[in-house]
């Protein structure tokens, strides 16, 4: 579901659908349905009781990466060996080129290696359009995990490559 279409819903539900959406657990099923950014953009902004349920709910917190999956404890994963682990497509959009993974993969969005180019990386972020949404102390996207299983190690290499002297 798209923001466009909750801006579309312009006249107010039935009673029945809004009796169904006030029972937290109908709302929970339905929204983990909802795509990622609509339920972090959108969904928040529609009530406050609508806020208080995706704040509260664990699976609506897992689907938007800011809590751990279940069954994935530290000592659970081991990401170095034939990694499988979903990257968060919200920080993909946001942080493009530091994920090398199709945000419209079939197999869903997976993290085999990060290999970045730091300069090229760094200057395609979105940050020049909204700049200081990004710098927000409390910016969602500083509170979320990358991956699911929660990354435990990361590694930085520096590799410089220097031209040919003439």
């Amino acid at each position: 579901m798209s923001s466009k279409l909750l801006r579309r819903a312009a006249h107010p539900p039935s009673p029945l659908v809004a009796r169904a959406l006030s029972i937290v657990e109908v709302l929970e099923a339905i929204l983990l349905h909802v795509d990622q950014r609509t339920l972090l953009v959108a969904c928040l902004r529609v009530s406050k009781a609508w806020n208080e349920v995706i704040r509260e709910s664990l699976p609506l917190q897992q689907r938007l990466f800011f809590r751990p999956a279940p069954g994935f404890g530290p000592d659970d994963h081991d990401c170095f060996d034939d990694c499988l682990c979903p990257v968060n497509p919200l920080l993909h959009w946001g942080f493009p080129g530091w994920f090398h993974a199709a945000p419209d993969s079939s197999d869903g969005d997976m993290c085999m290696e990060l290999t970045v180019s730091i300069g090229e990386c760094f200057l395609a972020l979105p940050w020049k359009k909204h700049a200081a949404a990004w710098r927000r102390k409390e910016a969602s996207w500083r509170r979320m995990e990358v991956t699911q299983p929660p990354t435990r190690a990361l590694a930085v290499l520096w590799q410089l490559t220097y031209g040919a002297s003439g």
